[in-house]
């Protein structure tokens, strides 16, 4: 089990423990599953999501579990267009629910150019060559005129994205990587804060150095030279390219960092978001039921 992972099931498990007001006896008998603790956790989908992306989801559910509770048991059932959880020990609901629902979609994108005036909306027909205006249900990849952003990003096309603040809108290409080139997640504590880092898979490694490549024959100081990190359609940093960066070599190996700074909720969070990263991303988004 990933050292984040395994932080965030320590957590979780101690502080279900302090709210309990039980001691065990050491001489009382080991519980059968079916009488000690259990946490259970009631998720939901969309309404009209087809069974077929409910499963999917579940079996994702079922990874992040798995890595972070490899000792435990746990089931996710899909019951009457719901998600039920169950995890056989106490754990703390709130913390579990962030863990479960961060739908966890990676993208590392170019930056082609970055705007401040955000959420001013946008002229259907001054929309960038290629960048459909939405109709009715979004699309993938379409621009709400009202917003001037991408509510459904496709990572196959290019996207009007905000900044983490809401100050600046960034129209993206193409992702150069996604949570299939990631390798580990892990949550730590920089500095300035609760922090995400992200390894590489070998061919992420690889993508990333053409990637690095390209942009660095980009002038120092164009916004061009910026690769955005996008977590689920918001650009959480978009770091330029150094200028030793080669345009011959790029950056070989490398990996990624989200920040997350020091909020109250900002070390549960960067765990949940380890966890979530470390298996691929949710097919829909969830909230827990009667959210």
């Amino acid at each position: 089990m990933r050292r984040g992972a395994a932080a965030l099931a320590a957590a979780l498990l101690t502080a279900a423990a302090g709210c309990s007001s039980e001691t065990a006896d050491p001489a009382d008998p080991p519980t059968t599953p079916a009488e000690g603790p259990r946490t259970e956790l009631v998720l939901d989908a969309p309404a009209g999501a087809a069974p077929s992306v409910l499963e999917d989801a579940a079996a994702v559910l079922a990874e992040r579990l798995d890595g972070l509770y490899p000792d435990t048991e746990t089931s996710v059932a899909v019951v009457d267009a719901r998600l039920v959880v169950e995890v056989l020990d106490e754990v703390d609901p709130a913390a579990l629910a962030e863990v479960l629902t961060i739908p966890g979609r990676l993208a590392l994108r170019p930056v082609l150019s970055m705007d401040s005036a955000a959420g001013a909306g946008i002229d259907p027909d001054a929309l960038p060559a290629g960048l459909p205006a939405c109709a009715g249900d979004p699309s993938p990849g379409c621009v709400d005129p009202q917003t001037g952003l991408t509510p459904v990003p496709d990572p196959d096309l290019e996207a009007l994205l905000p900044s983490a603040d809401g100050g600046s809108v960034y129209l993206l290409g193409p992702a150069a990587l996604t949570n299939h080139h990631i390798a580990e997640a892990v949550a730590d504590r920089g500095p300035s804060g609760w922090v995400v880092d992200f390894g590489f898979t070998a061919e992420g490694e690889e993508a990333f150095t053409d990637v690095t490549k390209r942009l660095a024959g980009f002038p120092v100081g164009d916004p061009r030279r910026g690769l955005a990190i996008v977590l689920d359609g918001v650009v959480r940093s978009a770091p330029p390219i150094a200028p030793d960066v080669s345009p011959d070599r790029g950056i070989v190996g490398g990996g990624g960092m989200i920040a997350l700074g020091e909020a109250d909720d900002a070390a549960t969070t960067a765990f949940a978001l380890a966890a979530a990263l470390a298996v691929p991303p949710l097919p829909v988004d969830l909230t827990v039921t009667g959210d």
